[in-house]
């Protein structure tokens, strides 16, 4: 009984480790979304062209702790007032006390999104 108890201990541990965030001393000091026009259609002689916009964040991240930060990953929700959609960077490392940029990767859609007034969740190894 108390070995499952233990078991049960250290997995409660691991899952709050996890879940929370675990960006520590990591902040994003600035971001911006980034939008560029793109047409579908034009560019192989279809009839029918349709625009849609490529969306992107960028900033930067500040590593204020000691140690050294790997594998971050940065993650902004942005909605277009119907759906959700996350946006995610990855910075291979920041080194102690620098600020690094980002970019996320891009998203397409053919409506508008703006990022939710909410801090990021920022993960590290």
């Amino acid at each position: 009984m108390k070995q499952t108890l233990t078991i049960a201990a250290v997995l409660a541990l691991l899952v709050a480790g996890c879940t929370a965030g675990g960006g520590g001393d990591l902040v994003v000091v600035s971001k911006t979304l980034k939008k560029q026009a793109h047409t579908v259609g034009a560019e192989f002689g279809a009839m029918a062209t349709s625009v849609e916009s490529l969306f992107w964040v960028e900033g930067s991240l500040k590593n204020a702790g000691q140690e050294e930060r790997k594998n971050v990953v940065i993650r902004f929700t942005c909605t277009d007032g119907t759906s959700t959609h996350i946006l995610v960077a990855q910075v291979p490392q920041v080194a102690p006390g620098a600020t690094v940029p980002f970019k996320t990767r891009r998203f397409r859609t053919p409506g508008e999104i703006q990022m939710v007034d909410e801090d990021p969740e920022i993960y590290a190894d």
